[in-house]
């Protein structure tokens, strides 16, 4: 969802962008316009905001803190992970939407992130094992029950109404906004650990799996602050939410267990009340917030960041 695209969760990172004609691996020329761009492959995987150690060579949880423009940055961060190593972006053009033959998918063979375009809307069945963040356009409407072992899946599709109880295991990051999505969260993959959603209708968030620690909300509609929010588990400890100041006045309940709250709304400036005694910090992204000296008067044990 665009909200949280331009923040420390973004995983693309991108260098200067490639000639094209000089990657042809199978001597071969897709049916597709592309270009193609460096990036830093996200293996192993890191859990800062949780505070999980990191350990060489594990796959626990996700940053997406890292931006690079110099092989000086990626040697620096690979100080810190050895495992990690520089691979590519393919971004299909927006207009291609036909179905991927044989050569197609060896073509796409190696990139470590593909990026269909809005127009594109056919099966995917030939996806190879190398591929860690697939992200789908506007018009995507398939079922995904046979991606390879995928790290983070990006739905941007205002068409896409599928069950998702086919997802790999391996997922780490899912990022939702898909206004006709009809079917409930209840089989997601155990081991995701961010999930982003775009919210249409009301929804149920009490089936996802515990491993979800790092939830993010944006509001597309209006809805039942309440209730939506009393579905939220306890194993929720970092929660954001967006697109408050259309529809809520104030924020009156945040679920227990949640540690960080983060108010992406630049426009949002109600009340902040019956706060859980787990949370520790409060990050405001309105810095004309009329409600800081109350907010900090009521709760000092939290940290407001503003």
């Amino acid at each position: 969802m665009s909200e949280f695209n331009s923040n420390s969760l973004q995983t693309e990172v991108e260098s200067t962008q490639l000639d094209q004609t000089s990657f042809n691996p199978f001597d071969y020329e897709p049916n597709f316009k592309y270009t193609i761009t460096n990036s830093v492959d996200e293996l192993p995987f890191i859990d800062r905001l949780q505070g999980i150690n990191v350990k060489e060579g594990s796959d626990e949880g996700l940053d997406e803190g890292f931006e690079s423009d110099s092989q000086s940055s990626v040697d620096e961060r690979n100080t810190l992970l050895p495992a990690i190593h520089t691979k590519s972006i393919i971004k299909i053009d927006d207009e291609f939407n036909s179905k991927l033959e044989p050569k197609d998918y060896d073509f796409l063979k190696g990139f470590s992130q593909i990026c269909f375009g809005d127009d594109f809307n056919q099966e995917l069945n030939g996806l190879h094992e190398d591929l860690k963040v697939l992200s789908l356009g506007t018009d995507f409407n398939q079922p995904l029950d046979n991606l390879p072992p995928i790290v983070k899946l990006q739905i941007a599709s205002s068409d896409f109404n599928h069950p998702l109880d086919q997802l790999p295991s391996t997922l780490k990051n899912l990022d939702l906004d898909t206004e006709s999505l009809t079917y409930e969260l209840n089989n997601l993959p155990y081991g995701l650990k961010i999930l982003s959603v775009e919210l249409y209708r009301d929804m149920d968030f009490s089936n996802i799996p515990p491993t979800v620690v790092n939830l993010q909300l944006s509001f597309g509609m209006s809805f039942k602050f309440n209730k939506l929010f009393k579905t939220i588990p306890p194993t929720v400890k970092i929660l954001s939410i967006n697109g408050l100041s259309n529809y809520v006045s104030s924020v009156n309940f945040v679920p227990n267990g949640v540690v960080s709250l983060r108010i992406l709304d630049y426009e949002f400036n109600g009340e902040i009340v019956n706060l859980p005694e787990s949370l520790s910090e409060i990050d405001i992204a309105n810095k004309k917030y009329k409600y800081l000296d109350v907010l900090i008067d009521t709760y000092p044990w939290i940290t407001v960041i503003f």
